[in-house]
């Protein structure tokens, strides 16, 4: 990747702030890009080698060298610390947002589901008002955030910024790079439970959220969520229930969208449809709405926001490959998320709808009865036909099979390094179905595509 500098910046100030190697002739030089790939790097660049042992970040420095590239984060290759050169891009973003002139407001969102669809709310809200800079689709980890801050233009006035985690210290190690003005935790499931053991566990690693350095930080949270209660400077949002302080109340829910009042600090705000169906886009949409109405967003702009985003959300997910018709979900899976997607797309013609299903990762103990009930939730929701994919793929399709769907409808491929069966067996069975494609990121289900295009 290589990344443009929308705000130059000079060699020295640079290796001052990342021990970079001190030459006199290049202090007052100008950096413009950061390069991750040492076959695209240019002379000038500021290249970073990613590679996770010392015989390739040797290679990647050499040709970044014979680029005439600038070198950072190498020192660690010839140590014997536990350095990674991800700590230096962190380092670097947080010297780079401090440059960003107009920036008034960076938002944090974290949370075992909804990041992304809260984050696209958000930003098509307050795009509506100001200059917004955002992860680019899920961007959310120790490379992926920097990069973004790195790339945001010198215009931004507000930076949204997903932090993704997998275990404990790292949405700390964000936070402390970014330290936002307001933080998003949209709800404590099962996701990573597997690394981190418990519900309370995982509610303490997403609240490192809260280290950050800014005074004034706001934390917006599920009212309903306990675990929570011991956020900083804690705002709450409800589905449910009003004494929130910031209350979503569905008026009417249907296949085509739904209906609601939203309640800010007890005065209606706005009354409002958006066209996307399921409870779930509710939940996101209430605290979009909560930080809108924290940053003073008028009733006009928050109805033109939510209009730029409704049929977006389900538009970005469809993909025509080849003859088959794809809805991608591919990035991450748990029980609550394939759940909500099962439910969404239930809602939608067609009505002749398919799923593949792939593994749900570090669920630890909880995998067996997860994967299960998640097989009996496809055919209770009205698809036609199940793929499974990956060891789990048993234990789904018996879920299935015990709600009712018939063993002539379910294809299981429990090798996941063998994605051309999968396409096989939906190339064999298709019938012009909508087929959802939901597993987790390591899975990756996408492979199957490839392989969908010779058929």
């Amino acid at each position: 990747m290589r990344i443009k500098l929308d705000i130059p910046l000079l060699y020295d100030e640079i290796s001052n702030l990342l021990n970079l190697e001190k030459q006199e002739e290049r202090e007052h030089r100008t950096i413009t890009h950061i390069c991750t790939d040492s076959r695209i790097c240019q002379s000038g660049d500021l290249f970073f080698s990613l590679a996770k042992n010392k015989e390739d970040a040797l290679l990647h420095i050499a040709e970044a060298r014979k680029a005439e590239c600038y070198i950072a984060a190498e020192d660690w290759i010839y140590s014997n610390e536990a350095f990674s050169p991800q700590k230096s891009l962190l380092k670097l973003a947080a010297f780079y947002k401090k440059k960003l002139p107009h920036l008034k407001t960076t938002v944090a969102i974290t949370g075992s589901i909804g990041k992304t669809t809260t984050k696209e709310l958000l930003k098509a809200l307050l795009s509506e008002k100001f200059t917004v800079h955002s992860t680019p689709g899920n961007f959310n980890n120790d490379l992926g955030m920097p990069i973004t801050v790195l790339s945001a233009p010198a215009n931004t006035e507000i930076l949204i910024l997903e932090f993704g985690m997998n275990h404990r210290g790292e949405i700390l190690e964000l936070t402390t790079c970014i330290n936002p003005n307001i933080a998003i935790i949209t709800c404590i499931t099962s996701a990573h439970i597997g690394n981190l053991g418990t519900r309370a566990d995982i509610a303490r690693a997403k609240l490192e959220i809260c280290e950050s350095k800014c005074d004034e930080l706001i934390t917006i949270v599920p009212y309903e969520e306990p675990l929570l209660i011991t956020a900083r400077n804690r705002k709450t949002v409800s589905l449910t229930d009003p004494k929130a302080n910031f209350f979503l109340f569905p008026l009417d829910i249907k296949k085509d969208g739904s209906i609601f009042d939203f309640y800010s600090e007890s005065s209606v705000l706005i009354a409002k449809k958006i066209f996307v169906p399921g409870k779930h886009i509710l939940s996101n949409t209430a605290f979009a709405l909560a930080v809108a109405s924290i940053l003073k967003l008028s009733k006009t702009e928050i109805e033109n926001g939510l209009e730029s985003f409704s049929e977006i959300a389900f538009r970005q997910g469809l993909k025509t490959i080849g003859r088959f018709r794809i809805f991608d979900d591919t990035y991450s899976s748990s029980p609550e998320a394939a759940s909500s997607m099962l439910k969404l797309l239930s809602l939608y013609e067609p009505r002749n709808k398919s799923a593949l299903l792939g593994d749900m990762l570090e669920l630890g103990d909880y995998s067996y009865n997860a994967h299960y009930n998640l097989g009996k939730e496809v055919f209770q929701c009205g698809f036609r036909k199940l793929y499974t994919y990956g060891n789990y793929s048993k234990l789904i399709a018996n879920g299935a099979i015990d709600a009712g769907m018939p063993r002539e409808k379910i294809f299981i491929n429990e090798d996941k390094n063998a994605p051309e069966i999968s396409a096989r067996q939906i190339a064999n069975s298709y019938e012009d179905e909508l087929i959802l494609f939901k597993a987790s990121h390591g899975m990756n289900a996408e492979r199957i595509y490839g392989h969908l295009k010779n058929f």
